[in-house]
């Protein structure tokens, strides 16, 4: 078959009608539901990359000439992280089954928008904990690591602001079908 068949095909198809509020029941188990697999990956992921970072930053990234507070800073924000990321990993697998598949759909964007805001604001703290640490030992052109650091933060929050509020939109429709 062409492009051309292959695409007149999907345009004839019937779209996908959600029959009965137990068609959507599996939306309640954790390995089911796509956006929370994705938080999931996203967790696991961090979970992994920031113990690598900190068992390495102090040889990579020549520790021995930053001053205390910059490595308090650096480690009290990547073990906050970790914990956030654990803690997520924890809150979004279902707790129970309820009857209503609406009210739990209804909690776990409750849930997820608490997480997501916390999400937003733990990345950005991070960004600002690596600037302090590399700032530390600036000696020329002081201003473009933290103009370059000014940059990051705000193209990470907006970029997580934008992920994170596709995410809870999928969830927030669901909901909204369901109410219809």
């Amino acid at each position: 078959m062409t492009d051309t068949q292959w695409k007149a095909l999907w345009r004839h198809a019937a779209p996908p009608v959600y029959q009965s509020t137990e068609a959507l029941k599996p939306m309640l188990q954790a390995r089911t539901r796509p956006v929370f697999r994705r938080i999931r990956s996203q967790l696991l992921w961090e979970a992994f990359a920031f113990p690598v970072i900190l068992l390495s930053y102090y040889d990579a990234f020549d520790g021995a000439r930053r001053p205390l507070y910059a490595h308090v800073l650096l480690i009290s924000v990547a073990v906050a992280i970790l914990l956030h990321s654990v803690i997520g990993y924890l809150r979004f697998r279902p707790r129970k089954e309820t009857a209503h598949l609406k009210e739990a759909l209804e909690r776990q964007l409750r849930r997820m928008r608490v997480y997501a805001v916390y999400s937003v604001f733990s990345r950005g703290a991070w960004t600002l904990a690596m600037a302090v640490f590399f700032s530390t030992a600036l000696t020329a052109h002081g201003w473009v690591l933290p103009v370059t650091f000014g940059l990051l933060l705000t193209t990470q929050v907006i970029w997580l602001s934008r992920i994170w509020g596709a995410r809870m939109r999928v969830l927030r429709d669901v909901v909204g079908e369901m109410s219809a």
